[in-house]
């Protein structure tokens, strides 16, 4: 198990064989309001010091930010369709169940149905 605290709001921990070379399926919520105001005003900073920035950028940015947002989620590492490792997003306390989900060592038809099990959609983290 390893764990990080990349800023303020970001962290992550994973459990597992976390490697690159294996398949690999993440399942994030999708952002609530006050997500999505962050990112506008972080994007809006950005365009208030850089002011050469055309506004078609811009704004081609702001959709981006909408249509992807990956603020909190689990990601799952898979060897012959068995989850062999998790990486877990700004999920905290979680760990016992990523840890219950390896021990299975079953393969799962739907990884959709395993990420609920993190209740990645509810407020706490």
């Amino acid at each position: 198990m390893f764990w990080s605290d990349i800023g303020p709001s970001v962290g992550y921990e994973a459990i597992g064989i976390v490697d690159s070379s294996l398949i690999t399926m993440g399942v994030f919520a999708k952002g609530n309001h006050k997500d999505n105001a962050l990112a506008n005003e972080t994007d809006q900073n950005t365009s208030t010091n850089k002011k050469e920035i055309n506004e078609e950028l811009v704004s081609k940015n702001n959709e981006s930010i909408s249509e992807n947002d990956y603020n909190k989620g689990v990601v799952f590492y898979l060897k012959n369709d068995v989850i062999v490792g998790i990486v877990l997003w700004n999920l905290f306390n979680r760990m016992s169940i990523a840890r219950q989900v390896l021990k299975s060592d079953r393969c799962y038809k739907d990884l959709n149905e395993v990420a609920k099990l993190f209740n990645i959609h509810g407020d706490s983290s």
